[in-house]
Formats: C-alpha cells, structure tokens, sequence
C-alpha cells in the first residue's frame, strides 16, 4: 500500500512544518505536533458535517424543509460511515482506529443537522 499512509500523522506534519517553514513561522516539535492534531480533528468535524448534510440532501429527495426524521437518518448514515471507516483503519498499520473520532464524527454531522435546523426556522 504505497498511498496508505500518505494522510496518517507522521505524513502530514511533515508537510505542515513544509509549509509553516516555507511562511516563516517555525515552531517546536511539540507545538507542531500540536497544531497537527488540532487540524486533523477538525478535518474530521469538517468532513463528517459535511457529509451529513449531503446525507440530509439525498433523504430529503428534493422536497423542501427539515423533518427531524430526516436529520436523524442523514446522521445515522454519518455515525455508520464514521464507524466503518473507523473499523478499516485498525487494519491498516500505520492509521489508528479510536472511538474518540467516530465521536468526534457525531459531533460535526449534529453541528450540521442543527444548522439545518436553524436555518429551516
């Protein structure tokens, strides 16, 4: 698997120092290590919200509004997708697989539902 670890910790902070460097911002190897962990998190936020909302798009069919069934079955779909992808990456050496980010996946598809929410009012 030549590309199975092109997105896993070790590989993006050493673009991230590639590209902080290349600002002229350097930090310490603790520091950068943190920045990379703060990113990665909210990539997963990001992402999974995200995907919600296509999830909340394709339930919906093209009809208009916001059904709480809706938001809980386009968040069900994210919560299983983060799970699943979760559960692949424990068999993969250099990815780790935690609940912690199937929680954090959660997070971000309810951050979406309830901006969808919101803005259905």
């Amino acid at each position: 698997h030549r590309t199975a670890g092109r997105f896993d910790a070790p590989h993006t902070s050493g673009w991230l120092a590639a590209l902080l460097g290349g600002i002229g911002l350097h930090f310490t190897d603790a520091t950068l290590h943190l920045i990379n962990i703060a990113l990665r998190k909210a990539g997963h936020l990001t992402a999974y919200a995200v995907m919600a909302l296509i999830a909340f798009r394709a339930v919906r069919e093209g009809r208009r509004g916001f059904t709480l069934g809706w938001a809980l079955i386009a968040l069900a779909i994210t919560v299983g997708v983060a799970g699943t992808d979760e559960f692949l990456q424990s068999f993969t050496p250099t990815r780790t697989s935690t609940p912690w980010d199937v929680l954090l996946d959660t997070i971000g598809g309810t951050i979406a539902m309830l901006g969808m929410w919101r803005l259905s009012r």
